[in-house]
């Protein structure tokens, strides 16, 4: 995926085949998308933004060359569980899945509710959604009793009342870069943006780290996570990237 070219918005979608070392084809010319596809398999499930709170998810046979539309409207969180594809959709609350065969089968369900959440991501196994708030980060597994609260952002106190302040002065306003955005599952971990970085909550022992200084990068592909610094290196293309394995770190620490 690459920025359009000539500033106009929007991305362009290719696929490359590491095997054949073919040419990159490409899959889809200059769109809005939601998210990163996601890909397993073959497969790759694009979400295509239509317009407010509407979206279009399509699923890419890479081998076969065939584009299958699977659901349209406010379609949110899409990722694969082994070879079925799931899908949030924000007005019932509920997960959806479709079979290979596109027929529909029964997804295990959260339960954040039609309306409360702002993102929502799945992998397959595990379904992270912010709450419409974008203070609280939840995240929940099939074989979990209830949904776990992993992150919470404070709210400020209540500015005062506008006959209490000094003349000339404004009441407080809410700091827009201390919410709570971008969540994506990744095994047992959740990252996700707060306050200028990159965080990660480690589901095995239930605590969070800062995983980025501000401005960087996080991006998950797959079972990986790439790291970009952003460090405004000369010339800008040079950035120092870190790819990171998941599943091969250590469980971070207890909270005391």
């Amino acid at each position: 995926m690459r920025a359009a070219p000539h500033g106009g918005g929007g991305s362009e979608l290719f696929a490359w085949d590491a095997e054949s070392g073919a040419a990159p084809r490409q899959l889809l010319g200059t769109a809005d998308l939601l998210h990163r596809p996601p890909l397993r398999d073959g497969k790759l499930a694009v979400t295509k933004v239509l317009g407010e709170d509407r979206n279009e998810l399509t699923l890419h046979d890479l081998a076969a060359g065939t584009v299958r539309t699977v659901a349209a409207g406010p379609v949110a969180g899409v990722g694969f569980h082994g070879a079925d594809l799931l899908w949030f959709d924000r007005t019932t609350g509920h997960l959806n899945a479709v079979g290979p065969d596109g027929e529909a089968r029964s997804a295990p369900q959260p339960s954040p509710g039609p309306g409360t959440t702002v993102d929502v991501t799945t992998d397959g196994q595990t379904t992270a959604w912010v709450s419409r708030d974008e203070r609280t980060l939840t995240v929940w597994r099939p074989d979990w009793a209830a949904p776990v609260r992993v992150f919470r952002v404070t709210p400020p106190p209540a500015p005062a009342a506008a006959t209490s302040l000094p003349p000339g002065t404004r009441p407080p306003t809410v700091d827009p870069f201390h919410k709570v955005a971008t969540p994506r599952a990744v095994g047992d971990l959740v990252i996700f943006q707060y306050h200028l970085g990159w965080y990660v909550a480690d589901l095995r022992t239930g605590s969070y780290v800062r995983l980025t200084a501000d401005h960087a990068h996080a991006v998950v592909l797959g079972e990986a996570l790439l790291v970009d610094p952003d460090n405004n290196s000369d010339p800008a293309q040079q950035h120092a990237y870190s790819l990171l394995r998941p599943d091969r770190l250590p469980p971070l620490p207890p909270c005391p």
